[in-house]
């Protein structure tokens, strides 16, 4: 598939202070979450949040479970040999083990098929991290043990950008799923690859305290299969909130957001 890369991007610095108003999307929690211990789905759209861990990844091509999959898992064995699958399994025990009974795991908890789920969830998605416990980070393509995570590609994505800044706790794990260490631990690799500074990565500097030009220039050089995506996936760095258009081209939806930031600040 079509890879695209960041455009130019705004070049007039905006600073803003933080807030989160009641009705901030800050607050937003998944809908619809995985059963660490049964695998099951479970709705919370009518009831409130509990603590979940959440999984951040790089898709595989033609390997992922996604919802319609997911439900009809048990009869469909061939879904169980995707990489996807046995993905999912492991996040699931993860979390597990933490004693987390919850898990989000953007494959197949949301019904892509469903546009109004499908902008709600994305625009969303920063705030699920922000609230989640804690992040797994599955590298797939780190698979001997003692390489440097930095050669993955998972660090070239446009949307596993939100994932270094939004969350509390952030654990990388190797395609066997060893651990590889923490946000805290690689802290040093993580700001030469993408440019945040480590007191972002650590959390003594709120996002919202780094002027919105040095947000937008870590996108630079990233990477995402659906071109507006490297647009939409700045919406929670960014603070902003605009409607989705996968018809719409990269430079499209860069103008999009540029009016979009104009309208918030």
């Amino acid at each position: 598939m079509q890879q695209v890369s960041s455009p130019e991007v705004i070049n007039n610095p905006v600073y803003i202070n933080c807030f989160i108003s009641e009705d901030s999307t800050l607050l937003q929690t998944p809908q619809r979450l995985i059963e660490t211990r049964t695998g099951r789905f479970a709705d919370f759209s009518s009831r409130p949040p509990r603590p979940y861990a959440i999984l951040s990844h790089r898709w595989l091509h033609d390997e992922e479970v996604t919802f319609n999959d997911y439900l009809h898992v048990h009869l469909q064995p061939s879904t169980r040999k995707k990489l996807g699958y046995r993905k999912i399994v492991q996040a699931c025990k993860k979390a597990a083990s933490e004693q987390l009974e919850y898990i989000w795991i953007d494959t197949c908890c949301i019904d892509r098929s469903n546009h109004n789920e499908l902008t709600r969830n994305v625009k969303s998605m920063y705030s699920y991290y922000h609230n989640s416990e804690v992040c797994y980070v599955y590298l797939a393509d780190i698979k001997v043990k003692g390489s440097p995570i930095w050669k993955s590609e998972w660090f070239q994505r446009g949307w596993t950008l939100q994932e270094l800044v939004a969350l509390r706790r952030l654990k990388f794990f190797g395609g066997d799923w060893g651990f590889l260490g923490n946000r805290e631990q690689r802290t040093s690799v993580i700001h030469y690859l993408t440019g945040i500074p480590p007191s972002v990565l650590n959390g003594t500097t709120p996002i919202c305290d780094v002027d919105i030009w040095t947000r937008m220039s870590w996108c630079a050089g990233r990477k995402t299969t659906k071109p507006p995506d490297l647009a939409y996936c700045l919406l929670g760095i960014l603070g902003v909130s605009m409607d989705l258009d996968y018809t719409e081209d990269v430079r499209s939806a860069f103008k999009r957001l540029q009016k979009a930031l104009g309208d918030s600040y």
